[in-house]
């Protein structure tokens, strides 16, 4: 069981602070555990275009918010199941679907409830090697749906080449290596 703090995040042209999490962790037996999460509390979006170099800038909500600071309440759910290398899991973000608010108590934009669900099965091609397909599905009210396909090949648990396709827009490899314990890189 764990509570999490608060962090601060920032990418780009926005920034925002976290709200406070819950996981829940419980062993069934000697192949299975299930857990959950959640979080609940105000969160602050920070959108500042002013060091911007567009061009033209059509989209009403980023013209409107140039420096502003919007704060909405802010929740999510999710669970996994793992049985020996199954894994299955969800998450709900923007559970409420919050709508963000200027000080003028205009909504500026809504914060639209996500599904995201996860599969994932550890395939042991021999001592040194595994290989583990994964997929992510994202749904999301009035927009088309969206999946991820990766498999990654891992190496003595301590190094890793993976392949990802997203539809529609990319192809990614990812490489990595565990040369410390609880240090990746």
């Amino acid at each position: 069981n764990r509570l999490h703090g608060f962090q601060r995040e920032r990418r780009h042209f926005f920034s925002n602070n976290s709200i406070p999490t819950y996981a829940y962790h419980l062993t069934i037996n000697e192949t299975q555990s299930a857990g959950f999460g959640v979080s609940a509390g105000m969160r602050e979006n920070h959108i500042d275009l002013t060091g911007s170099k567009t061009q033209s800038n059509s989209d009403p909500v980023a013209l409107m918010n140039t420096g502003n600071i919007e704060t909405a309440f802010q929740s999510a759910f999710g669970a996994f199941y793992r049985c020996k290398n199954l894994n299955v899991g969800f998450v709900i973000p923007n559970l409420l679907e919050p709508k963000t608010m200027n000080d003028s108590n205009k909504v500026i934009f809504t914060l639209k409830r996500h599904y995201l669900v996860h599969a994932s099965y550890i395939y042991s091609v021999n001592k040194l090697f595994q290989i583990e397909p994964i997929l992510i599905t994202r749904s999301t009210a009035n927009t088309p749906f969206f999946y991820e396909l990766s498999v990654v090949s891992k190496f003595r648990q301590q190094a890793w080449l993976g392949l990802t396709y997203r539809k529609g827009s990319a192809i990614g490899v990812s490489l990595g290596a565990l040369p410390f314990d609880r240090v990746a890189v």
